[in-house]
């Protein structure tokens, strides 16, 4: 998990002046972390990805100011280039369900603009499950995603937003989420792996649907079950 409001910035050195970088605050406007840096020579803002998702593998670094992305990662600083470039203030609604109080928040956004990665994304939430986490899972998922929630999550926004739009910059979201943990001393990220361990969860916890067997494969082609999956991926 990722301490959202630590100040120990993640990068130490501005990308323009090689000064040293003070971190600010966090930000999540839309499925990505942010960690806010100021350097205090030249006073650029850069706005760091924390190893969340696919920034687990290719963080990239946002300079506002420039528009500039840097990383390692040619496709994913594209998205995020994009993303920013394109940013609006359209609101897509966003429906909150309190199971439970929340002491000690871990925020686990499962937003993307592909199916699978919403999907690998969630399954995330059995790890914290299985290990006995102390700490309160708030999900943040696709509308279409809300039949898989699981019984033990505490709180759930459902954000009403198409799979190709999932990749915007939405700031709203941002300011939502700040002002929902405006009083918590420790706000947590779950890294949300975008490839996790077939062996840290069971999926039957998110569909209710018993798995199908593979034993019993003959005996199904009997009576034959066809899924139908339908999916709006960005193109």
């Amino acid at each position: 998990m990722i301490d959202l409001e630590t100040r120990d910035p993640l990068e130490q050195s501005c990308l323009y002046c090689s000064g040293p970088l003070k971190a600010l605050s966090w930000q999540m406007p839309g499925y990505r972390f942010f960690q806010e840096c100021i350097c205090d020579t030249c006073h650029t803002t850069h706005l760091i990805e924390f190893p969340v998702g696919h920034g687990t593998v290719y963080p990239s670094t946002l300079i506002p100011s420039k528009g500039e992305v840097h990383g390692t990662s040619k496709w994913n600083n594209q998205f995020l280039s994009e993303s920013y470039k394109n940013r609006s203030d359209k609101i897509y609604p966003i429906e909150v369900v309190k199971k439970r109080e929340i002491a000690q928040p871990l925020i686990l956004n499962c937003l993307d603009n592909y199916y699978g990665h919403c999907i690998l994304k969630l399954i995330n939430a059995s790890w914290y499950e299985s290990h006995k986490s102390s700490l309160d899972l708030l999900l943040i998922l696709p509308k279409f995603l809300a039949w898989m929630i699981p019984d033990y999550a505490a709180e759930v926004w459902v954000v009403d937003i198409p799979l190709r739009e999932s990749h915007h910059w939405l700031p709203y979201l941002s300011e939502r989420i700040k002002e929902r943990f405006h009083d918590y001393e420790k706000v947590y990220a779950s890294k949300a792996l975008p490839h996790p361990s077939n062996n840290d969860f069971d999926i039957e916890e998110f569909t209710s649907i018993t798995p199908f067997k593979l034993s019993e494969w003959r005996q199904s082609l009997e009576q034959p079950t066809v899924t139908w999956f339908w999916r709006e991926d960005i193109d």
